[in-house]
């Protein structure tokens, strides 16, 4: 199966798996149609990015001085793009939704 390059400045990330809580800390259990107030912002991996990614530079950086390959950022969870392509699911976003960099 081929990969995928992103183009245009967009990135391709991950998102962090969800946890399916149904019960409150203090023990309240919650009903199955509740879901709880997104925060605007999320953390995500990167994957992979375009070559003209405003912060290229950086990234690759980024990629020589940590131990291990993964790049997290903190991202706008809004600007998220969410696409399925032959049974495959991509999230990508455009590099000026990119808040900042942990490291």
């Amino acid at each position: 199966m081929k990969s995928f390059k992103p183009l245009s400045r967009y990135l391709l990330v991950e998102l962090p798996q969800k946890d399916e809580e149904k019960t409150t800390v203090g023990g309240i259990h919650l009903p199955d149609d509740y879901k709880p107030k997104e925060q605007p912002y999320v953390t995500v991996k990167v994957l992979a990015y375009a070559n003209d990614v405003k912060f290229k530079e950086e990234l690759d950086g980024f990629r020589t001085i940590t131990s291990d390959e993964n790049i997290t950022m903190l991202v706008d969870r809004s600007m998220l793009e969410e696409i399925t392509h032959d049974n495959r699911h991509y999230t990508l976003i455009l590099d000026n939704y990119v808040k900042g960099v942990f490291i």
